[in-house]
């Protein structure tokens, strides 16, 4: 025989997901270290088209993604990440992200990117980045992995007085004249990217070099180049005639123990030339 029993149906009401579970309202933080507060907690997955995105290789951890989005400042060319846990947060995906055109297309990301435990994430660092895209940091879990959480992006920038010439257009002019002492300046490549593909001793690709720039008086036939340092072994110095943008390659020399030379190189009298010296970043 039966006995007395009450039956309950409902329709639960889903969590309201974070204000940032869409890279179109992302919250924007800075890039001077500050820790802030997130979750994804009932966040939703990025769906454009139809589709639900994930990170390539981070497949599992995609279901509840929330967005972050800076500008690097003036003089920063990288950055670090870091996020740690608060409460509950189980695997995680960590990646730097941008869009292009804007923020309802698919992203693109860059590396590296992290995918597992977030207690065992260390710091993302990324160097020599274009300074002028809209960056995103996207975090996200699983649902059972959902958490709470804190992001931190801390830009990078080189130290005072260095790479202030890292790109051609900055190039720092040296007075030359025919027939008198050598012309030195003190440089510093510390922080600098990489500029110019090329053949040989002239590709820069993966180097950090700093501009220089001269033009010969009217008595000029050859250039003697030298470069030394303290710290740096493998230096390279690259010179070329023209202009950024339309580079003609003249001579270029690898040295070793912190020295590089090119000497009596011929030039053209009353021609702009370029300097470049670099080092492996």
């Amino acid at each position: 025989t039966g006995d007395a029993l009450r039956l309950c149906i409902n329709n639960p009401e889903d969590g309201v997901p974070p204000p940032n579970d869409d890279p179109c309202d992302a919250e924007v933080i800075s890039t001077d270290g500050t820790w802030y507060d997130g979750s994804t907690i009932d966040a939703n997955p990025l769906n454009v088209g139809g589709s639900d995105i994930t990170i390539p290789g981070c497949a599992d951890f995609g279901e509840s993604v929330v967005f972050y989005q800076f500008n690097l400042s003036e003089n920063q060319n990288g950055f670090d990440v870091n996020v740690q846990d608060v409460s509950g947060t189980g695997n995680v995906n960590v990646a730097v992200v941008f869009f292009d055109p804007d923020c309802s297309a698919v992203p693109s990301y860059i590396d590296p990117t992290y995918c597992g435990p977030i207690g065992a994430f260390q710091t993302l660092e990324f160097e020599c980045v274009d300074p002028t895209l809209d960056y995103y940091l996207w975090v996200s879990t699983d649902e059972d992995g959902e958490g709470e959480f804190e992001v931190q992006v801390d830009g990078q920038e080189p130290p005072a007085g260095c790479s202030e010439s890292d790109e051609c257009p900055d190039a720092i002019d040296i007075n030359v004249v025919t027939g008198e002492a050598p012309q030195c300046v003190n440089g510093c490549n510390i922080g600098a990217c990489d500029d110019i593909a090329g053949t040989g001793c002239f590709d820069n690709i993966g180097l950090g070099g700093v501009w220089y720039s001269f033009t010969t008086d009217n008595d000029a036939t050859n250039v003697n180049l030298s470069v030394n340092s303290d710290n740096i072994d493998n230096i390279q110095v690259a010179l070329f005639a023209g202009s950024c943008g339309s580079l003609t390659s003249v001579a270029c020399e690898t040295g070793n123990n912190g020295q590089a030379s090119i000497i009596q190189q011929n030039v053209a009298p009353n021609t702009d030339y370029l300097v470049l010296v670099s080092s492996p970043l």
